[in-house]
């Protein structure tokens, strides 16, 4: 069987077109930390259709981490279609979120070290 270049061409950008658009309408992802200053734990949660869902996922993954009752965790970042650190120090930590690993933890050092000294990355994640 022959096929000419130009029903080869078409079927390749028929096929370059259709995983574009499979890609595209994948959609946003999102994710969250949650953090206890209290206890100094935390909770995270990525790959989520909403900012409400990966909020509230992070909280319940870092209310599971609580030793104490009566303390407390808190949303300290939400993000989507990207990546988080938390940075931790002495007493204070920082998050950021960038496009890239190194972007994330570098904000959360810088926003940490504003806070405390002795600051660390303890967690990096990212969205799918």
């Amino acid at each position: 069987m022959r096929h000419s270049i130009s029903t080869l061409t078409s079927t390749l950008v028929f096929c370059a077109a259709s995983v574009m658009t499979s890609s595209a309408m994948a959609g946003d992802l999102y994710g969250a930390i949650a953090y206890s200053l209290e206890e100094g734990v935390h909770g995270y949660a990525v790959n989520y259709d909403s900012q409400a869902e990966a909020e509230e996922a992070a909280l319940d993954s870092c209310v599971e981490e609580l030793e104490h009752e009566g303390n407390e965790c808190g949303i300290e970042l939400w993000f989507k279609n990207a990546y988080a650190a938390l940075a931790e120090g002495e007493n204070g930590f920082g998050t950021g979120w960038g496009r890239y690993k190194q972007d994330a933890q570098l904000e959360a050092l810088n926003v940490c070290q504003k806070h405390t000294t002795d600051c660390d990355i303890s967690l990096t994640v990212g969205t799918d």
